[in-house]
């Protein structure tokens, strides 16, 4: 296979870590700018045949197909995600003898140079710039077969122990099949040369030329970018110099609620939701494969202004949207109840107990630094509900967002408690702006009305 149309593949040491969905949504980003095949190669699990079900058809071109049938293909039988966007899913509907697969030969070179064989022929006819190979979470001889004719491997782990040591273990497995290939047996019995159709070897042998992004998925913002970079750079490459050898870069991933809970009615969470940071971070793979950001399709008219992040910035973010609205909660009721009752008691008791009992004066001109901290006080509580009611609201506006698309796209239908969510939803977006303008306003003036009353031109 020539190196024009790139293979990426997608794995990780156990299930459940969000590779599927991360395939998904990083092939349909992909389809917005070029032509992408998305193949399902989980046999045990079907991790995406599953949620790409409503597009199957009884006897559609399979991943069986592909890896134990002939040469021969029906392209008629190939499904059409959307525009661009091709997809094999593990097994077809009609399949009914789905567990007597022939794993034996599976990772022998024989396997390899066919299946690249296969992946060549379905790249001429379909013209796509990207194969896609989502695999089994685990230790897999088609996975390593996959990332053996990757050029480019997306290793998905998450942040706990177990999943780290799968990882690990993933990668230790990848390495001894690794050197268990012969490099005689790599060469052409015809013409004695290196078949050069397999991983894209070099002459020599020494190593494997895929270069792999370690995607590590739900993160916390407890750590920094630099020392979880550390962290995981020093724990991979001190346990496995293959590791060492092949990471190229380290992608962070925060949780996103809304993805959790919209994945199972919709797995294209990239047209729910395109200005999502869960979104934008998977950008950062289409530009390691293509060099460029790609253009994506459906953001709001004002995502420029207020969601896109820059390159630097994406990549070093590490805080979920939910951490930073849990945070603006705490600070909001540290604001509010240090900042407002605080400044009210000084005004009302500390400054008025200065100035003998029914004397009438002008007690924020002849007191102004005690006026004036109390109005930094008060004012600081005012804004900062302001702050934390525009912090939420954006909660709801991307909630709104998902519905109405869900809607759109025929997931929901026209009935009352649908019609509720979203006047709920609506109602709670208008009322925490409409209320942030309002305290904002009242603190601007009483700043301003504090200041008049200080320099004497208000009794």
């Amino acid at each position: 296979m020539k190196h024009e149309t790139r293979i990426l593949a997608t794995v990780s040491g156990k299930g459940g870590v969000g590779k599927s969905i991360i395939s998904a949504n990083v092939a349909r980003i992909i389809s917005y700018n070029k032509n992408v095949l998305l193949v399902d190669l989980d046999f045990p699990n079907q991790g995406l045949t599953g949620p790409f079900a409503d597009y199957l058809q009884p006897s559609c071109f399979s991943a069986r197909d592909l890896v134990f049938g002939s040469e021969a293909i029906n392209y008629d039988r190939i499904l059409t995600v959307r525009p661009n966007f091709f997809f094999v899913p593990a097994f077809a509907p009609s399949d009914r003898d789905r567990f007597g697969l022939d794993l034996n030969h599976v990772g022998t070179v024989n396997f390899l140079a066919d299946l690249d064989k296969k992946l060549g022929i379905l790249r001429d006819h379909l013209h796509v710039d990207l194969i896609m190979l989502d695999c089994h979470g685990g230790l897999d001889g088609v996975s390593f077969a996959s990332f053996v004719l990757s050029d480019h491997t997306i290793v998905v782990s998450e942040p706990d122990k177990i999943t780290f040591n799968g990882t690990l273990e993933l990668l230790d497995y990848y390495e001894t099949n690794w050197n268990s290939l012969d490099s005689k047996s790599l060469m052409d019995n015809e013409t004695n040369a290196p078949r050069d159709k397999i991983l894209f070897y070099s002459t020599d042998f020494p190593s494997p030329s895929n270069k792999v992004i370690f995607l590590l998925n739900r993160v916390s913002g407890y750590f920094s970018y630099d020392g979880l970079t550390k962290l995981y750079d020093s724990q991979l490459k001190a346990t496995s110099g293959f590791a060492a050898e092949v990471i190229g870069r380290y992608i962070f991933i925060p949780t996103d609620s809304l993805l959790a809970q919209s994945v199972s009615q919709y797995p294209l969470y990239i047209e729910l939701a395109p200005e999502s940071l869960f979104c934008q971070k998977l950008e950062l793979i289409y530009e390691q494969l293509f060099g460029k950001r790609p253009t994506v399709i459906g953001r709001s008219v004002f995502y420029r202004l207020f969601e896109r992040k820059r390159a630097r910035a994406l990549q070093r973010q590490l805080r979920s949207v939910e951490e930073g609205r849990t945070a603006a909660v705490f600070s909001f009721i540290t604001m509010v109840q240090v900042g407002m009752l605080v400044g009210l008691v000084w005004l009302g008791f500390g400054v008025r107990s200065l100035e003998p009992t029914g004397q009438d004066v002008n007690w924020a001109e002849k007191h102004p630094l005690f006026a004036g901290i109390g109005t930094a006080l008060l004012s600081s509580g005012l804004i900062g509900t302001s702050w934390v009611n525009v912090s939420i609201s954006k909660y709801y506006r991307d909630a709104l967002r998902i519905e109405y698309r869900l809607f759109r796209r025929s997931t929901r239908f026209v009935v009352a408690i649908v019609l509720l969510r979203l006047i709920r939803l609506l109602s709670a977006r208008l009322y925490l702006l409409l209320s942030s303008a309002f305290f904002f306003f009242m603190a601007v003036v009483y700043i301003i009305l504090t200041a008049l009353v200080i320099l004497g031109m208000l009794p």
